[in-house]
């Protein structure tokens, strides 16, 4: 089987990350995590100067994305990590700044994840149909949605994991997980 996982809202911290920059700078009174986000965007507590400024500052940090904190345990990551063993495992990105493949492999490697083959792109489902995905795993419903219009013809699963910014404009056949164990039993399975 081929998977496909989500970095950024599925294994790593990306909104704690980034509004624990936001308070640093004195914009957000505390940062909050990916569990507590109401909204995609950030849009509704900083101005588009404000959230400029932080992805100055992330564009700039060759480290940055190194020190995501994980949303997943570390037996979850051995899990994913065993999977390699007899399936092509692959994380897909849309990071930016300084080496984001090089940091996002980094980060993988830290949390178990042995020669994680990590790929850079705005448009999962094309890399999805690229490399013939059988399981995928998104935050995004825009493209979970995407994965799983393209994954019609084909036995293709598209997952969603839920999250409080991301309950709207779900499509009907979008398989919906609360949790990335969920997700993984599924694919152990092969439901």
């Amino acid at each position: 089987m081929n998977i496909l996982f989500d970095v950024d809202g599925v294994l790593a911290d990306y909104v704690f990350a980034f509004t624990k920059e936001a308070s640093i700078l004195g914009y957000l009174q505390e940062p909050y995590d990916t569990n507590n986000n109401p909204c995609w965007s950030f849009g509704h507590i900083l101005t588009e100067e404000k959230q400029a400024v932080i992805q100055g500052i992330v564009e700039h940090d060759p480290k940055w994305w190194t020190r995501l904190e994980p949303l997943i345990s570390q037996q979850l990551f051995r899990d994913i990590n065993y999977l390699q063993v007899l399936n092509q495992v692959f994380f897909c990105t849309n990071r930016f700044g300084i080496n984001p493949q090089q940091q996002t492999k980094y980060w993988l490697i830290v949390h178990g994840i042995v020669n994680p083959a990590v790929i850079l792109s705005k448009r999962k489902d094309l890399v999805a149909e690229a490399l013939n995905i059988d399981y995928s795993i998104e935050d995004n419903v825009e493209k979970a949605n995407n994965i799983c219009g393209m994954a019609s013809l084909q036995s293709r699963k598209s997952y969603l994991l839920d999250r409080p910014y991301n309950r709207k404009d779900r499509i009907e056949s979008l398989r919906i997980v609360k949790t990335v164990e969920e997700f993984l039993d599924d694919v152990k399975r092969g439901a």
